[in-house]
């Protein structure tokens, strides 16, 4: 086969393999190529054939079969990435990778050995990649069980709930249609007394005019008499008798007109004030998503930040403090509002001239989605997974703010709420019932504030309570300690700071008193309520204390670690998670109970 460059394609058919009378093998297309006039010279012997067209010599069949077999095993080769018309013959145990002869010379030095030889070694490695799989799959084999299992318990506790809310509204519609069926049949029953009313005065106009009838009737008798009389007849004056009386009864008549009717009804007024009922409507029920509800909070952690990356600890449960700085990208800034999330983690927003936010989890800083507006002096909640951030102070427009906005947890991504009715920085907030957003006095630029406010998230709306602060206060603190109570502490009046403690109830608008501190404090953003205790740090002096709420008692907490009276620090409750046991999941459901100021 004397032109083997194209032994590789001799089963193309513009290649087929022809011998000439000499016995040499070329392919058809290199004969055309060296044809000329019908004569061809042999390439290798140099014995030229008059009169020869290449298609007609014979067929070198086995150099045919040959081309096929060696192409058939070309395929099956794997040839080298860096030099193509080599296939792979040794792996490179050095740097893990299948090589040609050509590339021998780049490995030099390395240990390789022939592939089928590897293959050994790469079986291996591949046994134990998927034996490491295998336990990968059963683990995420059992972790889909355990989703299963739990999507079970929750579709059948979803069927359960669904079926409590069809119950209950069914019984709230039953007592509306009732009611519905109430207020119609005492209009109809009003109604209806003005209508016989009328019916009477009809019955009067009917038996009055039957009455006008009846004289006009004995008239036309009269004056049909007339033709047939003469005044002999008339003789005597009994005729005119009978027509003077006549003429008396139609004077006396006298036909009723509109204005002697008493037609003036009174039509009974429908009063069904829908916006009034819309709000009561939409506060009927309550959903409440809480993941703490079937776990224990252990490790209690209060957290105050400061500016310059400070983080300064108290330890609930053994009573010490803890300060340690952050050295990083991120900075604190003062005036900062912070709020526990229900992980157990901290949001620390804005501050300074900042609208910044920042996650504080497990000892460490992560950079979140900046808040939609600066603002400092301003009041943070968290409320089934959104953190709400409330009014404040914009330090770049000088502007006192009553714009609000919310922090979906889940979406990292904050968006636009209502308004408050006033605005006002230095407040304090917290979430009641776990279903409204209270607000406590404040100051708006020119004056403290007594008023307290009122958001639905639900409706989100803003209303105004009724009940006001014992006098203007800003930068009181207050926290929910149960069921539609709120209690308020310290903050700055005209004359110093107050040392007063106040329990309002939602429901009554009332407020009862609770001992006092031992000092009048500036407590906005520095309590913490956690298991009936509120901890209450700083605002005049260094020290620390907390109010047991049962016993109505103010103990003594050692003091803290920085010389500040932290009134620029904002602080949050941390904590971990733990599953409850499946006997104290219901009976610890309703004792946990967290609010930060």
């Amino acid at each position: 086969m004397e032109c083997p460059t194209c032994f590789d394609v001799y089963n193309d058919e513009t290649k087929k393999p022809h011998y000439l009378e000499c016995g040499h093998t070329f392919c058809e297309e290199c004969l055309a190529r060296i044809q000329q006039n019908l004569r061809i010279q042999c390439p290798a012997c140099r014995k030229t054939f008059t009169n020869v067209v290449p298609k007609s010599l014979p067929v070198n069949f086995i150099a045919a079969d040959l081309a096929r077999k060696y192409h058939e095993d070309r395929k099956k080769l794997v040839m080298c990435d860096k030099h193509p018309i080599d296939p792979i013959k040794f792996f490179c145990n050095t740097c893990e990778e299948c090589i040609c002869i050509e590339c021998i010379i780049q490995h030099s030095g390395h240990q390789f050995v022939k592939q089928e030889e590897s293959i050994k070694v790469l079986k291996s490695r591949v046994d134990k990649i998927a034996s490491r799989l295998d336990g990968c799959i059963d683990k995420s084999n059992n972790a889909k069980k355990e989703i299963a299992k739990e999507e079970s318990s929750l579709m059948q506790r979803k069927e359960a709930d669904k079926m409590k809310i069809e119950s209950d509204f069914n019984i709230l519609i039953e007592l509306l249609s009732n009611r519905k069926e109430q207020l119609l049949n005492a209009y109809e029953g009003m109604l209806g007394i003005e209508i016989n009313r009328l019916k009477e005065e009809q019955t009067k106009l009917d038996a009055q005019e039957l009455e006008i009838l009846n004289v006009r009737q004995i008239l036309l008798k009269k004056a049909e008499e007339l033709q047939f009389l003469n005044d002999a007849d008339l003789a005597g004056g009994k005729y005119a008798e009978e027509v003077n009386l006549i003429r008396e009864k139609v004077e006396n008549l006298e036909p009723a007109t509109a204005g002697t009717l008493n037609l003036h009804t009174m039509c009974p007024t429908v009063d069904i004030n829908i916006t009034s009922y819309l709000d009561y409507i939409q506060s009927i029920g309550n959903i409440i998503w809480d993941p703490r509800r079937n776990y224990e909070i252990i490790e209690p952690v209060i957290c105050y930040f400061g500016d310059k990356n400070k983080v300064m600890t108290y330890d609930i449960t053994s009573n010490t403090w803890d300060l340690k700085t952050y050295y990083g990208a991120y900075e604190f800034n003062y005036y900062a509002a912070a709020v526990a999330l229900p992980d157990g983690s901290a949001l620390i927003t804005g501050g300074g001239s900042s609208n910044s936010v920042y996650h504080y989890k497990n000892k460490t800083i992560y950079l979140k989605e900046p808040m939609m507006q600066i603002r400092k002096e301003h009041s943070a909640v968290c409320i089934n997974n959104y953190v709400y951030a409330l009014g404040g102070y914009d330090g770049m427009a000088n502007t006192f703010l009553k714009q609000c906005e919310r922090y979906c947890i889940q979406t990292d991504s904050w968006e636009e709420c209502a308004n408050m009715n006033v605005p006002r920085c230095a407040f304090s907030a917290t979430v009641v019932n776990n279903r409204y957003i209270y607000i406590f006095g404040g100051y708006d630029g020119t004056q403290r504030l007594s008023s307290i406010e009122k958001y639905n998230p639900e409706l989100n709306t803003w209303t105004e309570s009724r009940a006001n602060l014992q006098f203007p206060l800003s930068n009181c603190a207050c926290f929910s300690p149960e069921r539609n109570k709120v209690i308020v502490l310290g903050g700055g009046f005209s004359s110093g700071f107050s040392l007063s403690v106040e329990k309002l109830d939602i429901e009554t608008e009332s407020w009862v008193s609770l001992p006092m501190m031992t000092e009048g404090r500036d407590l906005r953003n520095k309590v913490t309520y956690f298991n009936g205790n509120a901890y209450c740090v700083g605002g005049y002096s260094f020290k620390a204390e907390m109010i047991n709420l049962a016993r109505e008692m103010w103990i003594q907490l050692p003091n803290y670690l920085v010389s500040d009276n932290l009134d620029s620090w904002s602080s949050a409750l941390t904590y971990r998670l733990v599953e409850k046991r499946e006997s104290e999941s219901v009976s610890r459901a309703s004792s946990i109970n967290i609010s930060n100021n």
